[in-house]
This record gives C-alpha cells, structure tokens and sequence, in this order.
C-alpha cells in the first residue's frame, strides 16, 4: 500500500492504496527488497524482477530502451510536440559512465528538432550544481545542433545555474497553486532573470490533474509572465491514470495558446502589468507599439497604458469560443480603452495590439529571405557586405519604406545580444556596424550568431561565425 506513483505499488497501476494491493505477474518469489521508489522480487527461476521507478540500464538494456524513445520522440515530433528529455530524475544516483551515457543519449537523439535536453528533473535533490555543469557542458560538446539545454531545480524563483552559458533554460517547479499565483511567481522569475535565462514552467504539483478550465487558465498565466509550459504534468501520463482529466479540450487549448502567440512578436515582449487599464488582467508588452492583453471573466473594455499614438491593428481571440476578430483602429498617446468588437464574449479573453508601422498582416510586398536572397515583391533585404574579425561586420539592409525597422544581433539561443539601429525606413540602401560587443558594453566569445532585420511585420535572417 502508499503512494502508486510510477508503478511502484506493482499492480499495474499509478494510483495510491491504502490497503495492501497484490503485485501482478509475480508468483514464485523467494526474497523481496525495496529501494527508495522501486521494489525487486528474487524469483524461484533465480531471476530478478522489479516494479517502480528505474534507471534506462546499460549495454544491450540501454540500447534497446533507447530505440523504443526514439519511436515515441519522433511520433510527438511528427505531431509538432516538443520532447523535454531528462537524463536524471530527482532520487538517481551519478554514474560513474556518465560521460558515455551522455555520448551515447546525444548521439541518439540530437538529430531531432523539436527536443530541449533536461540534465536533472529536481537537480538539487540528487546531485551538486558542479555535477550538473560538467554534464551540460558535457552535452554541448557532444550536439553540434545546439539544442537548449534545460537545468531543473526544486522549487524557486532564482536560477543556480544563471552563469552558466551552457544552461540557457530555467526549468521551475512550484507547489499546487491558483493561476493568478502562478502568474506573479512568473512574472518575479522574469524580473530576477532579467532577460538572460529562457525560462519554462516545467511541473506545477497536480497541473494536469486539475479541470479543464484551471489547466488552460494556468497555460495562459505562464505566457503572459513570459514564460512557457510543459503541457501538463500528469496530463495523459498512463490512459487509466485519472483519464477523466486526460481530454481532447486539453490538447485544443494548448493549440489555440500556441497558435494566437506564435502569430505575434511575442519574442520582443516583456511581462508589463503595469500597462494594464480596465478590464485588462495582465499585459505583454513591447513598450509602446506591441501589446498582448488578457482578460478573464471580467466586463468591460480591455485597456493599455503609455501606448504611442497611431494607426493599430488588433487581433482578437475569444479564448473559450475560439472565435477570432481582426480590427484596424486609430489610438491616442497614453491611456486607451479598446471595446470588444461583436462576437467576443466577457469570458476569457485576449488581443494582441500592434501598430500597423511595425506589422501589416495585409502587406505582401514582403517575403522571409535568408542570406540576401531576394524575391521579386521583395521591398526589403539584408546580407553581410564586409568581415573584418578585428574591427567586426558589416551588414548592408534595406528596409522597408514608411515602416518602423530594427537590426537586432541574437546568439545561437535566440536571446537578444544587441539592437544595432532603429528607425522608420526609406527607399535607401544603409550599413551598420557590429564591434563584438554585447548591450552592456561587454565583448562577445567566439561562435555562431544571427543577424536579424525586422521590418514591415518579418524578420530576415543570416547566420554567421566569428572566430578570434
């Protein structure tokens, strides 16, 4: 009897009991002992067999649980689902083949492209900050993809791991708490990270277990303190296991989150609450020209606050409906209350505010080039015009005319190392200089890194290697 997480009890189920349970499929035992969350019987036969939560093994038994991952990594890829891959849970003891487990694990995996390594789920529980590092680092030597990696801790709000350059992602563990505490712990994490850690909620105690409603109000607490989610701990874990919380509605939430945001700038927005106004609950925002707001079960106008006047574009979502309004309006310096067009209900409910300089959905005289290509309504290019390791590059742009632009130089990761030039564009052909440095004044490494023109609602990009 106790706790049936991860099969522990033996009768093929992840429920606890409070009276004794049989275990299934064993017979013939001859000695039983029990490990922290597993249990082994020594069978009659003079063989071993085990229930609970265990170690992927080694040789052949490796092998072969490796090739049955790599058929459920690719079915969830092929569905456009991201794998969180932890190498450790939280009671695992440190192999002492740990640089050949990791090898052989990367080397498995790391073709795949929708996959965030994870060191340890819960780190601090089973090995030191230093044994995590030399793993990162370890994995970073190994994947020549790039992929991020993620250090999971108990809970807090401060990341071990902020200096380390090989743990981009922040993986947070919180207790069972309300939306509305789940986004003010999101948006302190953002403040203490400052920007510089991709951050992830990645287990919420009883997240998936909750109904369908709190699971997705809890998603959307995340996204607008700027943080993603693993969705959901417990969600579909075994088919028995609390199926009634395992429902389709769950999976078309997470779409409709997805959707909505990855059709904005979210990337150049930062958690601002303090830019909300009326019906408004909490506010992304890129100061001034790109909000995200959100409301929940509230009448009234939604509002923003210290928005720079102009002509905008808003894109509606009636997150319960899914019914979705595009509108065109004029709003002034500062303060504005936005009236919810027809067809958008005083549930939940979130608009993405843009002004129509930076973004025009409409607008097809731009296309995606990379590398300088260009097509033929392309109105907009970039490349890299001279490359001079001590002085640093050169990047030749046009921008779009009448539209706000931006040259942006990001790391491998995506994070934002320096805004090189902004304005509103011409007709003209204009150079900007890079010297190696970051925001803060501090010189860069070697490595690969992305230049990126935003303009007229796209972003252009081109790879590329500084050596020095």
């Amino acid at each position: 009897w106790g706790t049936g997480k991860d099969g522990r009890l033996g009768d093929k189920g992840t429920d606890s009991q409070a009276a004794p349970v049989e275990v299934q499929d064993v017979s013939n035992a001859k000695a039983v002992a029990g490990g922290l969350f597993h249990t082994c019987a020594l069978l009659e036969t003079g063989t071993i067999q085990c229930w609970g939560k265990g170690d992927p093994g080694t040789g052949s038994e490796l092998d072969s649980n490796l090739a049955q991952w790599e058929g459920w990594i690719t079915q969830m890829e092929d569905a456009g689902i991201i794998t969180v891959f932890f190498f450790f849970d939280d009671d695992g003891a440190w192999r002492s083949d740990w640089k050949d487990f990791c090898d052989k694990i990367v080397a498995k995996f790391k073709h795949h492209k929708l996959l965030i390594w994870g060191v340890a789920e819960e780190y601090n529980e089973g090995r030191s900050k230093t044994q995590v590092s030399q793993f990162a680092a370890r994995i970073r030597e190994q994947d020549e993809h790039d992929h991020i990696i993620m250090s999971h801790q108990t809970p807090g709000l401060m990341f071990a791991h902020a200096s380390d350059t090989n743990l981009s992602m922040f993986g947070m563990q919180r207790g069972n708490i309300t939306p509305d505490q789940v986004h003010s712990d999101m948006v302190n994490a953002w403040s203490y990270a400052k920007g510089n850690t991709i951050l992830n909620m990645t287990e919420l105690r009883e997240h998936g277990y909750k109904d369908d409603d709190t699971q997705r109000q809890i998603n959307w607490a995340c996204a607008l303190g700027g943080v993603s989610a693993v969705q959901v701990l417990w969600m579909g874990r075994f088919l028995g296991d609390r199926a009634g919380t395992n429902t389709q509605k769950n999976y078309d939430d997470c779409k409709l989150l997805n959707d909505f945001f990855e059709a904005t700038d979210y990337n150049r927005m930062i958690p601002h609450d303090d830019l909300k106004l009326g019906a408004s609950k909490w506010v992304l925002a890129d100061t001034g020209t790109s909000f995200i707001a959100y409301a929940r079960g509230s009448e009234g106008d939604l509002g923003l606050k210290n928005m720079v006047g102009g002509n905008y574009y808003l894109h509606w979502l009636d997150i319960n409906t899914a019914q979705k309004i595009r509108e065109q309006k004029d709003l002034e310096d500062g303060n504005n209350l936005i009236e919810r067009p027809e067809g958008i209900g005083n549930g939940e409910v979130a608009v993405w505010v843009v002004n129509s300089k930076l973004y025009d959905p409409l607008d097809d005289s731009v296309v995606v080039i990379r590398g300088g290509v260009v097509g033929e309504k392309v109105t907009a290019s970039l490349s890299i015009s001279a490359f001079n390791h001590n002085d640093g590059v050169v990047f030749r742009f046009q921008a779009v005319p009448g539209k706000l632009f931006a040259v942006k130089v990001y790391d491998v990761h995506g994070r934002e190392v320096r805004t090189l030039i902004e304005g509103q564009g011409d007709s003209g052909i204009k150079t900007v200089n890079w010297d190696r440095v970051d925001s803060w004044g501090n010189g860069v490494e070697s490595g690969c890194y992305l230049v990126g023109l935003h303009s007229g609602g796209r972003l252009l990009s081109q790879a590329f290697w500084f050596v020095w």
